[in-house]
């Protein structure tokens, strides 16, 4: 297929742009399908399994803090970020979406969830509004990112932040 002559200032008039940004924006893309074919996915419960540290350069954790913290408690939360800080590269990512503590409520009333173990969540220190302190003050995360901050687009009001892990690897890991 023949490509439409270019005009006077060098755009495109069937799709717009310039030729050179086109070209760049195609580069762009085929390096970013490049990289993901190299992505994998697991579904596992990865915070009891073993991990090879340092070998992942970006961990999503999305609406699982409230069930670690509800079946292990603050010690199994807490085990969680540090293996999740030991598991990253330095200069890995961590994108973490914290449930709110009212959801924590309505979860151990839900019939399903009956068994687990921390019914009585007022045992429970270790809030939604201080894991960043955690993260950052005892693990070593800096905070990068925080992606929903004052935004309820779409009735989605859960916090979303972009943690990583430093370059130089000065952890406190407490």
């Amino acid at each position: 297929m023949k490509s439409a002559p270019l005009n006077r200032s060098g755009v495109d008039p069937l799709v717009g742009g310039r030729f050179d940004d086109r070209h760049r924006q195609v580069g762009h893309l085929r390096h970013a399908l490049k990289t993901l074919s190299k992505t994998r996915f697991k579904k596992q419960d990865w915070s009891k399994g073993r991990s090879k540290e340092e070998s992942y350069d970006t961990i999503m954790c999305l609406s699982v803090t409230k069930w670690i913290h509800l079946n292990g408690g603050d010690a199994a939360l807490k085990s969680f970020f540090k293996k999740v800080y030991s598991s990253l590269t330095p200069g890995g990512l961590l994108v973490l979406e914290p449930q709110p503590w009212r959801s924590y409520r309505s979860a151990i009333h839900k019939q399903q969830t009956c068994n687990v173990p921390f019914r009585r969540i007022e045992q429970l220190q270790l809030r939604p509004d201080g894991f960043l302190t955690f993260l950052t003050d005892k693990v070593g995360f800096t905070v990068v990112a925080d992606l929903n901050a004052g935004n309820t687009a779409h009735h989605f009001d859960r916090p979303l932040y972009i943690l990583q892990r430093p370059y130089d690897g000065n952890a406190m890991l407490v």
